[in-house]
């Protein structure tokens, strides 16, 4: 029986950094959301894969504030979150469930399905969301039963 575990704090607190420190030592699967040289990207945490996110081509690109994201990165994302629950890892790392997905949109509905999946399953789900989405996000999966494994002020 799986659990849920939070990653929260404001941003450039350091979540996705010291998650990337917890996840060398563990058997997990999923994505990261690092970001490198100043520009966002996603990491396959199983082979290692890094694709940038952000891009230029608004004609092919989901807006999030000042944020354009390339929409085939996202769709790639998914494919990722989607291959984690067939995985064999201890914990699936979904980094991070931001505005985006409130509106179900970016890793949605992969992100969910793993999200809601947990209870009944073999793996542990460690998600990262911002200390003020973290109510709506609760109030989303209806108060699901979560312990924090990281709070970052």
């Amino acid at each position: 029986m799986g659990k849920i575990y939070l990653v929260t704090g404001p941003i450039q607190t350091g979540k996705t950094t010291k998650l990337s420190e917890w996840v060398k030592h563990r058997n997990c699967a999923g994505i990261l959301q690092p970001v490198i040289e100043g520009k966002r990207h996603v990491k396959n945490i199983k082979t290692g894969e890094v694709k940038l996110l952000e891009t230029k081509d608004a004609a092919n690109a989901v807006a999030i504030g000042k944020f354009l994201f390339d929409k085939n990165v996202i769709a790639w994302t998914k494919e990722i979150l989607n291959e984690s629950i067939q995985s064999d890892a201890d914990y699936i790392i979904i980094d991070e469930y931001g505005k985006l997905e409130m509106k179900n949109e970016g890793l949605e509905p992969a992100a969910g399905e793993i999200i809601r999946n947990t209870a009944k399953s073999n793996y542990n789900t460690v998600i990262v969301v911002r200390n003020y989405l973290k109510e709506k996000f609760l109030k989303k999966f209806d108060n699901p039963v979560v312990e924090y494994l990281m709070k970052l002020s």
